[in-house]
């Protein structure tokens, strides 16, 4: 800096003295001291936008800000996450199959994946108030059970009394409260939650 003595944050390209492990504990403009790990080197900011950087581990006391893409592709911990936008989903599409409920000639189909997703179930002729359809996920919960929201779509629907059974790990069960009429399709969506144990 200008002050013999004294260190500044590096703002262009140039030689470093050092980087700093915490955050600089006095206000704008006034003296104060941050933790500095001894590393003579070279900054460039040019060769940091828009790069790529791989962790194995990882460990943040403080704040981190990343002004870009996010991807962890094995386990991630957190405490608390706040979300200012949205949270999109994405992954391999489960399967389902039709259950005897569902009646004769029934069609099932799923779009989405093993977290959410929408089902359509098509009846055919003399379903009953039972088990209509079996969702698998693609990949296994783990040991815990996980939790199942399923929300009818429109109001034909909802008349069904649409309820979650038999769920496991690996798959779970739509049912219908009340008979379905024959040859109607019934729309719902369905949101998954994984929880560490039971």
């Amino acid at each position: 800096s200008s002050t013999p003595g004294k260190a500044m944050k590096a703002t262009h390209a140039g030689p470093t003295i050092g980087k700093a492990l915490g955050f600089y504990n006095s206000a704008d403009g006034e003296d104060g001291t941050v933790l500095v790990l001894v590393n003579v080197s070279y900054y460039d900011p040019a060769t940091l936008q828009g790069a790529d950087a791989s962790f194995g581990n990882l460990n943040a006391s403080g704040n981190v800000n990343i002004g870009g893409n996010l991807k962890v592709t094995g386990t991630a911990t957190f405490g608390i996450i706040y979300v200012n936008g949205k949270i999109i989903t994405g992954g391999e599409a489960p399967t389902i199959t039709a259950q005897d409920a569902a009646g004769v000639g029934a069609t099932v189909t799923v779009s989405g994946n093993d977290i959410a997703g929408r089902i359509e179930v098509t009846t055919g002729d003399t379903p009953a108030a039972d088990i209509l359809a079996k969702l698998q996920f693609h990949a296994a919960y783990g040991a815990g059970t996980p939790q199942v929201v399923l929300t009818a779509v429109g109001k034909g629907s909802a008349q069904a009394q649409p309820y979650v059974d038999d769920i496991t790990g690996a798959s779970f069960a739509v049912g219908a409260g009340s008979a379905p009429q024959a040859n109607t399709k019934y729309t719902f969506t369905y949101h998954v939650i994984g929880t560490a144990a039971n």
